[in-house]
């Protein structure tokens, strides 16, 4: 189908300690949950810049939803010009949460994510390792590459999403 693959990723140990630093230990958010308002912009930006409109899938976690939801909610509805840069306009539906064990789809785009999980904090760091495994990863990940969208705005670290998560308190807290 060749379907473009927005990656990002986030190594949650960093988001985590990054968090406690910022925070300390009074408050304690899901790295998902910061994650989620970021990427939701990154796919948000990308389908716009295509003229087109996406909806979001995500693997079913119950613990999250209404959380999710919220922050959903939140983006779709700034009225704030100064916030307009982050209004989700072209994501249609809510995020709709779904079994991977009962949708096809999901469970490809479990694959592909493990692909690319694997290539970043496996073989990427480990380059000249030749076993038998990292070449499987370091060959699938390469057919993965070609889809995956590459003008993307990715954080360096996890502060940047920090940041934003931050600048945009007062939408996502909502």
């Amino acid at each position: 189908m060749e379907l473009p693959i927005i990656s990002l990723s986030l190594k949650k140990q960093k988001v985590k300690s990054f968090c406690m630093k910022k925070y300390g230990n009074t408050i304690k958010i899901d790295p998902y949950l910061i994650a989620f308002p970021y990427i939701t912009y990154c796919f948000n930006y990308y389908v716009k810049s295509k003229n087109s409109n996406g909806i979001i899938f995500l693997d079913e976690q119950s613990s999250l939803i209404s959380n999710i939801d919220s922050v959903m909610n939140g983006l779709k509805s700034i009225s704030c010009k100064k916030m307009e840069e982050i209004k989700v306009t072209n994501i249609i539906e809510k995020a709709l949460f779904l079994k991977s064990s009962h949708s096809n789809f999901v469970q490809i785009a479990d694959l592909c994510n493990f692909y690319i999980n694997r290539f970043e904090t496996e073989v990427f760091s480990n380059k000249h390792s030749k076993n038998i495994r990292t070449e499987h990863v370091r060959q699938m990940y390469q057919k993965l590459k070609p889809l995956i969208v590459a003008d993307m705005k990715k954080p360096s670290e996890p502060g940047e999403i920090i940041d934003f998560f931050d600048s945009n308190i007062d939408v996502l807290a909502k």
